[in-house]
């Protein structure tokens, strides 16, 4: 079934005209074109992708309904050679996701400390949304990621940076190629600390993150957009999912 995937993603590209780029140097050449593949979780293997070749990437694109779809994504690309191994994982989240517990299979709560326990990524670097600074959620940002501005060892087993705005994420020099995954929830929580702005709000929150990708040169080799429903606002989801592979296939090229 795999080898019918593989066609499926030739025959797409196929059809995608034109050249993609995301850094000023990348734009003086001819890179790979790819369509968006649409993922979910059959069991503990990930479905067959859904291709949809309307969109056009300059990097793999996936959307998953869950996190443990773009673990298992990230694996399997890294399987095919489609991915590199031992690449920087950044994450734009709500949650931490690295729920510590010998006894659980990999989950949404736990994908992240999976993928650096698995050596997929060589460290995670979490960008939380910076609504979480309101002294309201100070509580939240105590108890959940204690100092945010800082290198979290004592807590955990791996190298996991979290960081309380993207802006302070390092250049693309320093960190090299990165898989970004953005959770929908980033910018829309209906759970513990609410958080619900305007269309208007979501969209020029997204252009600011492509804006300092931009800036700060930095490499995608893969994206992954997780929807988390039962966290995202249901009547936000799909605006925010359509939003982000509009800002990453128009803005970018």
């Amino acid at each position: 079934m795999r080898k019918g995937k593989e066609l499926i993603l030739v025959l797409s590209n196929i059809f995608i005209l034109g050249v993609c780029s995301f850094s000023s140097s990348a734009r003086r050449a001819k890179t790979t074109c790819y369509p968006l593949e649409e993922y979910n979780v059959v069991g503990i293997e990930l479905s067959e992708a859904k291709v949809n070749g309307s969109y056009s990437f300059p990097f793999p694109v996936s959307i998953s309904q869950h996190h443990v779809a773009a673990y298992l994504w990230i694996k399997e690309m890294i399987a095919e050679g489609r991915l590199p191994k031992g690449l920087s994982l950044v994450y734009l989240d709500t949650h931490i996701d690295y729920m510590l517990s010998d006894n659980k299979p990999v989950q949404s709560s736990n994908w992240v400390r999976f993928a650096l326990t698995d050596e997929i990524c060589s460290e995670a670097i979490l960008a939380l949304p910076e609504w979480l600074e309101v002294d309201e959620h100070l509580y939240y940002r105590v108890t959940h990621v204690y100092d945010p501005a800082s290198k979290i060892r004592m807590f955990y087993e791996h190298d996991l940076n979290v960081l309380s705005e993207l802006e302070s994420l390092s250049d693309g020099e320093t960190l090299g190629p990165i898989i970004l995954s953005i959770d929908c929830d980033y910018f829309s929580n209906m759970g513990y600390p609410n958080h619900r702005v305007s269309p208007r709000e979501i969209r020029e929150e997204i252009d600011k993150i492509v804006r300092i990708l931009k800036e700060k040169n930095i490499q995608i080799a893969a994206l992954n957009i997780a929807v988390s429903p039962g966290y995202t606002w249901l009547d936000q989801e799909i605006f925010i999912k359509d939003a982000l592979l509009e800002a990453f296939s128009g803005v970018l090229k």
